[in-house]
């Protein structure tokens, strides 16, 4: 289910639920962001959320993996997405691996060196959108780290075994192949002139507002609903 906040809606955020931010601020939620933004709440204990200029802790990826308090630059609570199972919460001790996942990821982007030679280990990336490839020897530490903010959601609650999205496993050393097949549709990076895989927010949107999980792109499709529709979900692909 969602709670938008942004029209009055008051919500109990629990720890685990994924914030999003859809409008840019000051403007009244009229004008949508460019890049809509998730992230993870993680608080000791849920908190009534009545604004979204609400001040709360979120796990999150911008450039790195890191925590945070919400409302901040251009981002404050304005969705609320939270995941149900046969139409009651998902329990506190899957919340807790969430959040435990989410920060536990942190740690290891803190811990990484900010560069092996020339090359950056840790940081935003939209092709590996969940790219964790651990140290054969401590798979405890990671010798990299790419996400986007969708998918550092999407990471940390196929962790805890509720996945929200059906797509490639994470991109690591031993599934490469493998996650090459991804029903999440194409997306063309001009950056770097290639289609890649992109989970966009608003497919988490999406799947929450529908309470259908794990969303299935190839379903979609074939109930004649068109994917890309969802990129900026609520809003239209246009907007």
């Amino acid at each position: 289910m969602t709670a938008e906040v942004y029209r009055a809606e008051i919500c109990d955020c629990h720890p685990g639920d994924v914030v999003f931010a859809v409008f840019e601020p000051n403007t009244g939620y009229t004008q949508p962001l460019h890049f809509q933004h998730a992230a993870i709440f993680f608080s000791d204990r849920p908190v009534l959320v009545h604004d979204p200029k609400q001040p709360i802790q979120v796990l999150e990826v911008t450039d790195h993996p890191d925590t945070g308090d919400w409302p901040k630059e251009r981002y404050e609570v304005q969705i609320i997405g939270q995941k149900r199972s046969s139409g009651a919460p998902i329990p506190s001790a899957v919340r807790t691996k969430i959040t435990l996942t989410g920060r536990g990821i942190v740690r290891r982007a803190k811990n990484m060196p900010d560069k092996i030679g020339d090359r950056k280990q840790c940081g935003w990336e939209l092709r590996r959108y969940k790219h964790v490839a651990p140290n054969p020897n401590d798979p405890e530490v990671a010798e990299e780290l790419f996400f986007t903010c969708a998918g550092f959601v999407e990471y940390c609650y196929e962790q805890a075994l509720e996945d929200i999205i059906k797509d490639h496993p994470c991109f690591q050393r031993h599934n490469k192949r493998e996650c090459q097949i991804s029903s999440v549709p194409f997306y063309f990076d001009s950056r770097k002139k290639e289609l890649i895989h992109r989970l966009w927010s608003g497919y988490l949107i999406r799947a929450f507002q529908e309470d259908t999980y794990p969303l299935d792109f190839d379903e979609l499709l074939r109930a004649g609903e068109d994917p890309a529709n969802f990129e900026k979900y609520p809003f239209s692909s246009e907007a």
